[in-house]
């Protein structure tokens, strides 16, 4: 939710507001945390992970 509410906000000219800046970091790092303890890898390849299948995802659209 933060995510689309911000990309709203930077089509509408505007910039992100900070808490939900620190929300969505904070969202983010306890995912990548999370997926990783259950899949027994580093966070930092997690993170990797994600953005590739996130980018991939957006080349077939």
């Amino acid at each position: 939710m933060i995510y689309q509410r911000k990309q709203k906000r930077l089509a509408q000219g505007k910039k992100c507001t900070t808490t939900d800046t620190r929300y969505f970091q904070v969202a983010e790092n306890l995912l990548y945390v999370e997926l990783g303890i259950a899949l027994g890898k580093p966070k930092q390849q997690i993170c990797k992970t994600i953005i590739d299948y996130m980018n991939q995802s957006e080349s077939k659209s």
